[in-house]
């Protein structure tokens, strides 16, 4: 996966921004994890979410450019 510049704000997002976001990315409104979604499987993620989703900004990027077609 290419990085994208457009996504780099990313690192500079609170904890509670990044959290919201990954919640938005791998649950549905209804609260039940979507199945395309990869980002719960990454070992970051079970070892950093949810105090420390600062250290996923670039696994969230990657989620997105998946998430958005990029």
């Amino acid at each position: 996966m290419r990085t994208d510049i457009d996504l780099e704000f990313l690192q500079y997002c609170s904890n509670t921004e990044l959290r919201e976001l990954c919640n938005m990315l791998t649950h549905d409104e209804e609260g039940n994890i979507r199945f395309s979604e990869k980002l719960t499987e990454k070992d970051s993620y079970i070892e950093n979410y949810p105090d420390n989703c600062k250290f996923l900004w670039k696994d969230i990027a990657m989620e997105l450019q998946l998430f958005g077609g990029k």
